[in-house]
């Protein structure tokens, strides 16, 4: 009976241990993503022109890109940085 109760307990432990890694890893993520967001989100707050513009932009019909490199050249970048 006793290796019964060994064999099982192992098990248990196994799959405890499984989705204690699993449950780990998923905080893992969720924290790079609020993190990320967060981190779109200030850029936004600091400097709302180019998203407004392109938002504005794109209900025109504008494409996104031909915003964002008209306000790179508005802004003193080179040709590389408006072409990119």
């Amino acid at each position: 009976m006793s290796a019964v109760v060994e064999a099982v307990t192992n098990v248990v432990e196994s799959v405890v241990e499984t989705v204690g890694d699993v449950v780990e890893t998923v905080v893992e993520v969720v924290e790079e993503v609020v993190e990320k967001v967060g981190d779109a989100v200030q850029a936004v707050i600091d400097d709302p022109l180019p998203v407004l513009l392109a938002v504005a932009g794109s209900t025109v019909g504008v494409p996104p890109y031909i915003t964002m490199g008209a306000i790179t050249a508005a802004r003193g970048g080179d040709l590389e940085d408006v072409a990119l």
